[in-house]
């Protein structure tokens, strides 16, 4: 910085500034990335447990059968399990081994 200020009093300051800059801009950058990777994951994990149910309902008050009890097979294999895990309370991540896996 030395010898950046024996060219010109100001360029230590201003270069820090542009780095203080810098690094808010990615800092934005990064933190507008990660609030729509959340939205992403909130609205893709509603609509693949809402949408089954809401097709089977649709299906089964238009009269069609066959794809209402498809739709509703479809929406008990997707929230079933996660039903089951939450009333059950199992917190595990799936990264760590459960107790049946344990050697």
């Amino acid at each position: 910085m030395a010898a950046f200020k024996k060219v010109d009093a100001t360029f230590p300051e201003r270069i820090l500034h542009m780095t203080e800059q810098t690094v808010e801009t990615q800092n934005k950058a990064l933190l507008s990335a990660s609030r729509l990777e959340a939205w992403s994951v909130a609205i893709t994990s509603v609509g693949y447990t809402v949408l089954p149910w809401a097709a089977a309902l649709v299906f089964g008050f238009t009269g069609h059968d066959i794809p209402a009890a498809i739709a509703a097979v479809a929406g008990l294999a997707e929230t079933g399990p996660k039903i089951i895990k939450a009333i059950k309370g199992d917190k595990s991540s799936g990264d760590e081994p459960s107790q049946g896996d344990k050697a």
